[in-house]
């Protein structure tokens, strides 16, 4: 995990509504590092992300949108 945020320091992230809209290389990366440090088969970590992603995409976007802040 360590060695994962080291790698990263420097990478410019961009907002974190758009790194769940785009599946964010380095986001995957960091929430890959968790999966595993969770004990999740690495052979599943793809297929949790792609819908983990969406669906916090989908709720922000949503939140936002009621909020008023389109």
């Amino acid at each position: 995990m360590l060695k994962t945020f080291e790698d990263m320091r420097t990478t410019r992230f961009p907002s974190l509504l758009e790194q769940l809209r785009s599946s964010f290389d380095s986001r995957r990366i960091l929430d890959s590092a968790w999966l595993a440090a969770l004990g999740v088969s690495r052979d599943e970590h793809e297929t949790i992300l792609k819908d983990l992603h969406r669906y916090l995409y989908e709720t922000l976007e949503t939140l936002l949108h009621a909020m008023g802040q389109d």
